[in-house]
């Protein structure tokens, strides 16, 4: 997926529509890179932060860091 695509899907998941408020787009870039890209991924912590603040985002975030999914990395 190229960087438009990937982010798009990252929007739909998190905020349910395309817009999302611009303070977010740090955390989204973010989220992507943490990903790797990867869909399945994107989907999966896209809903896992739905309705949530920039901060409970990042908490959310520093989570996945500290417990990687090995197996979903290296696909």
């Amino acid at each position: 997926m190229n960087d438009e695509n990937t982010l798009e899907l990252l929007t739909w998941k998190a905020f349910k529509f395309e817009q999302f408020d611009p303070s977010y787009k740090d955390v989204l870039n973010l989220t992507v890179t943490h990903a790797s890209g990867l869909p399945l991924a994107l989907e999966v912590i896209g809903s896992n932060i739905f309705g949530r603040n920039i901060e409970q985002w990042k908490c959310g975030l520093d989570q996945y860091k500290k417990f990687p999914k090995m197996d979903i990395q290296d696909q």
